[in-house]
């Protein structure tokens, strides 16, 4: 991460394992997996070092006469908690899902605090609050659709040199499939 983003101020010490096992003939099948062996990451910024406390980080896919499972899993006592599956189901010999193979899953995202995620975001802005997300996915594999809810309270956003102070916003956003509706805004 520090070749990839060198100013962005990576450190730590995390090590990632995994495994892969694949077969082609007569059917194609796969198990991936890549997750979390030990250590922690951390980012330094303009308010200090912050570690995200990683407890555990798991990305797999499965393949198995023609049902692609996908599956995550992020847990970070700075970050939050995301998980996900998702299932694409097609013919068993087909080496990836086409973009017409149907798709059902599900996605959960709680962030207690978003200020963590600052190093992401342009020079001088800052965030507050917290984030819940949660979400069926549906549609095809191609072009997938969310169904679900996204709440955020305690929301604020600053950038002292811009005058920006937002605070204490409220936010609730129904995901309806390829669009999504604000059903309440406030701050």
């Amino acid at each position: 991460l520090q070749r990839a983003q060198p100013a962005f101020g990576w450190g730590g010490d995390l090590r990632l394992g995994g495994h892969l096992v694949m077969r082609s003939a007569p059917n194609f099948s796969a198990d991936v997996v890549i997750e979390r062996a030990s250590g922690d990451l951390s980012v330094t910024d303009d308010s200090g070092t912050r570690t995200l406390g990683l407890s555990d980080l798991r990305v797999g896919m499965n393949a198995q006469d023609g049902v692609w499972s996908f599956s995550t899993g992020l847990a970070g006592t700075t970050l939050g908690q995301a998980a996900g599956a998702v299932v694409a189901r097609t013919t068993p010999q087909a080496t990836w899902p086409k973009a017409d193979a149907p798709l059902q899953g599900v996605f959960e995202l709680q962030i207690a605090d978003l200020g963590v995620w600052g190093p992401w975001l342009p020079p001088g802005w800052r965030i507050t609050g917290g984030m819940q997300a949660s979400a069926g996915i549906g549609g095809r594999f191609g072009a997938p659709e969310y169904e679900g809810q996204l709440n955020g309270n305690g929301i604020g956003v600053r950038n002292v040199l811009q005058g920006v102070d937002v605070r204490d916003g409220d936010v609730a956003i129904a995901l309806l499939g390829d669009s999504a509706r604000i059903e309440r805004f406030t701050a």
